[in-house]
């Protein structure tokens, strides 16, 4: 581990504003910094500043983008989940035996002008959202992203265990590099 490497360079451009997306919304600094560095690969794949992974809802007015995207759902019903394009759906089996199914699918995203405007929308959206309020109860970054992985934020069967990673990884290299989390 470096100073210079992927995670490390995007805690270094997004730590400022994780702790100012935490004091405005009470969402645990490792936390954001963990999410947002899994969902956008560690700043590598953040599409019109949606480091997020943020899709449009019923209650976005803002802009889209329609990106290539893989989704991991325990089913193939293609009326139940509605995707502009659907390329390709391939079964598997998880440890224990289930069938899951990933689809590879053309999905609108959430687009932004700004990082800014991303980083106010990804606390307006998860503090607005009744399903991840159970999280605001945590001010530990790893329960509070449980929560979040326990209300659906995202499909994947291992999501959980990958935000843990992510937010180890994070936490692992803050002292490194001379950034001291805030007292939560």
């Amino acid at each position: 581990m470096t100073s210079n490497d992927k995670i490390s360079i995007f805690i270094k451009l997004n730590f400022y504003a994780a702790v100012a997306c935490w004091k405005t919304t009470g969402i645990p600094v490792l936390f954001i910094l963990g999410q947002k560095g899994l969902e956008s690969d560690w700043g590598n794949s953040a599409p019109q500043f949606n480091s997020s992974g943020m899709t449009p809802g019923p209650e976005w007015t803002g802009r889209i983008q329609v990106l290539r995207t893989e989704e991991d759902l325990p089913d193939n019903n293609r009326q139940k989940h509605k995707f502009k394009t659907v390329h390709n759906i391939t079964p598997y089996k998880t440890k224990d035996g289930k069938k899951r199914y990933i689809w590879d699918v053309d999905r609108e995203f959430r687009a932004y002008d700004s990082a800014a405007e991303a980083w106010i929308d990804y606390g307006r959206f998860l503090t607005g959202i009744e399903r991840y309020q159970p999280a605001f109860e945590f001010t530990d970054a790893k329960q509070f992203a449980k929560a979040i992985a326990a209300a659906g934020y995202a499909t994947g069967v291992n999501y959980e265990k990958s935000l843990l990673a992510c937010i180890d990884s994070v936490a692992s290299r803050l002292s490194l590099l001379g950034f001291v989390v805030p007292h939560q």
